[in-house]
């Protein structure tokens, strides 16, 4: 007589609901990247001429809050580890659900690879830098350039590997411990950056920067005009600008794939997915209008522009980021020193963020039974480290293809399509969950089931994150957004990801099959806890 296989890998995950509300708003805010702006206000004033920086970021808030919201109502249904993963997968088809989680790991591990390096070129590096301008020691100068070599680089991404890998290996609770101290750090940091500009002014900072810098304020806004570069706000540039800041925002849905850890889920994730959006807003504003009072918007675009076409009149030994132009606005250590380590912290902190949520994904693929079990066997610390092992491996792939391979990751230019077309799959799940899964819909709690003129807000929340994920998909495709004519074999790319997790689902589903596991049967059910 056979035995019936048990429906999912075991009765429970054996991830315990630890996490607070206090966590998950900081999880979320880590990934999200408070000290970013530092330097995408930099990479912001390079490519988009003519872009009002801080009003971008109020622009860009309210379609973020909409997708928001859309994951705040889905993880309140399906409080379980794996997030959008377990809900696409019992909503529209496993396939799809498989599918378009594939294309999230694969997208977000991608950023180990450039985010890494930041450690020592945007952190160390302009640590250093700073302490020289501050000091006027060229020795600083020159263990600057040291710690920006391409092997230099290379040791210290490794080493934020190993970190991040190690740290979530300690068990959830040593690890938000890890994680609370690289968001402490980050937020002392923010604070020092916005104390500083907030107790000078612009006569002081372009005093200074005259002084110290060895470049003429006015001169580089000259220089970028007669560059012909556009030297005013302009609309163009601050819609195509809104569409930067909109991307900025995203990460506040990392705490969904830790569903199953969260404790008091739905007031957590409310605080924390609906929550982070708006501290966010208001944070990221700050960080850039700070600047844009004291140093002066057209400067930081003007400098922006100069500085990455190669222009001979930025001659700086560092590209316009905030966290080296603060030095001019209040030349003090501690400014020179907190301000990156800001930098170098979220690095820490963010990167970490990836691989906790990720391998929750693979471990829901394993407990569905889709991949091997032992991706969701858990150590004596209740770590998934066998998943844990394979983020890791992909992980070191990626840096080492950012470290040699430049030309490789080019296509990265187009995973933002990628990840807003698993974030359309997710509207989609929204639209017709309340109409394809009535009884289970009925189910959930009555914040979930509001309507709006008869109408659930899930499926109009979800019609919107549809719209907004498909356009942002095809958007950041575009050449008005990269600034170089579409790519063929880059969009390939692109679309072999997401064929790619069909790919390994249907041979799952056949290899499950010739053994007498009816995988379907798996995801008639919401796995258990």
């Amino acid at each position: 007589m056979a035995v019936k296989a048990p429906l999912f890998v075991r009765e429970a995950t054996g991830l315990i609901r630890q996490l607070t509300a206090r966590d998950v708003l900081m999880f979320n805010l880590l990934n999200m990247g408070l000290p970013w702006p530092l330097l995408y206000i930099y990479f912001a004033g390079a490519t988009y001429q003519g872009i009002d920086t801080p009003l971008t970021v109020i622009l860009a808030f309210a379609p973020n809050l909409l997708i928001a919201g859309l994951y705040y109502y889905m993880t309140s249904a399906f409080p379980r580890t794996g997030g959008d993963y377990v809900w696409v997968s019992r909503i529209i088809h496993p396939a799809v659900g498989f599918m378009e989680s594939f294309g999230v790991v694969v997208f977000f591990l991608s950023f180990i690879g450039p985010v890494s390096g930041w450690l020592m070129t945007y952190g160390l590096g302009t640590m250093l830098l700073n302490l020289s301008v501050v000091t006027g020691n060229a020795g600083y100068l020159t263990l600057a350039r040291d710690v920006t070599s391409t092997n230099a680089v290379l040791l210290g991404s490794l080493m934020v590997l190993v970190i991040v890998v190690l740290a979530a290996a300690i068990g959830i609770k040593n690890t938000f411990r890890y994680t609370w101290v690289t968001f402490l750090v980050v937020i002392t940091g923010l604070t020092v950056f916005l104390v500083a500009l907030a107790t000078s002014s612009p006569s002081t900072f372009q005093n200074n920067f005259n002084t110290l810098s060895g470049a003429s304020y006015d001169g580089i806004i000259a220089a970028a005009t007669k560059a012909g570069y556009v030297t005013t706000f302009t609309i163009a540039g601050i819609a195509l600008g809104t569409f930067y800041s909109f991307l900025n925002y995203l990460g506040y849905n990392f705490s969904t794939y830790m569903g199953g850890e969260v404790k008091q889920n739905q007031r957590s994730q409310l605080i924390g997915v609906v929550g982070s959006v708006v501290v966010f807003a208001v944070v990221v504003f700050l960080v850039f209008e700070a600047p844009f009072a004291v140093m002066g918007g057209q400067f930081i675009n003007d400098a922006s522009l100069l500085a990455a076409s190669g222009n001979s009149a930025w001659t700086l030994p560092s590209a316009p980021v905030t966290s080296f132009l603060v030095i001019f606005a209040n030349p003090s250590p501690i400014v020179a020193i907190l301000v990156p380590l800001a930098i170098i912290a979220s690095v820490l902190g963010s990167l970490e963020t990836i691989v906790l949520a990720t391998v929750r994904i693979v471990f829901a693929w394993s407990f569905d039974g889709v991949v091997p079990s032992k991706f969701s066997q858990l150590s004596k610390r209740g770590s998934p480290n066998f998943a844990l092992s394979l983020i890791a491996v992909i992980g070191l792939i990626y840096i080492l293809l950012s470290i040699f391979f430049a030309n490789v990751l080019t296509f990265l230019a187009y995973t933002t399509s990628g990840l807003y077309l698993s974030i359309a799959f997710v509207g989609l799940a929204g639209v017709i969950f309340p109409f394809r899964k009535k009884a289970l819909f009925n189910e959930t709690s009555t914040a979930v089931q509001k309507r709006i003129g008869g109408a659930p807000v899930m499926a109009i929340l979800g019609a919107a994150t549809f719209i907004i994920g498909v356009f942002v998909a095809i958007a950041a495709a575009s050449p008005a957004y990269t600034g170089a004519p579409v790519d063929a074999y880059y969009i390939a790319g692109l679309l072999a990801v997401f064929v790619g997790g069909l790919v390994i689902y249907a041979i799952s589903y056949y290899v499950n099959k010739s053994r007498g596991v009816d995988l379907m049967l798996r995801f008639k059910e919401i796995p258990p806890e």
